[in-house]
């Protein structure tokens, strides 16, 4: 659990989480903080591959390379009465991120990966 804590300008080389990186399987709350001017290649201000419940907590002024300036990984995000605004990821905008044939502009708050195929 981080609490009323604040991650500010951190980066990192690797695949993702500038700010925080919860690896798979892990079970990570964060309640009353920012996140902010974090970069990465994916999940600026935050990577998840495990489990993420954000409460009252901010997520702003992240980016990313590839995807999700604020957001980003296939795990499982909770968010309760949080705000995730104002993150970038490093593309042309617009895209068409939900593959519906029209390209929105949306300011990469939250970039959704797709699911993997079933096997």
């Amino acid at each position: 659990m981080l609490s009323a804590s604040a991650v500010v300008d951190n980066s990192t080389a690797g695949a993702g989480g500038g700010g925080i990186a919860n690896d798979t399987d892990a079970v990570l709350t964060l309640t009353d903080g920012t996140v902010t001017g974090n970069t990465a290649n994916n999940g600026g201000g935050l990577g998840n591959l495990g489990t993420v419940t954000i409460v009252r907590t901010t997520l702003s002024g992240n980016s990313a390379q590839v995807e999700g300036g604020g957001l980003a990984g296939p795990g499982t995000n909770i968010v309760i009465d949080s705000i995730i605004s104002g993150n970038q990821r490093g593309v042309d905008r617009p895209q068409d991120g939900d593959a519906d044939g029209v390209a929105t502009c949306d300011i990469g708050a939250f970039e959704r990966t797709r699911p993997r195929p079933a096997r």
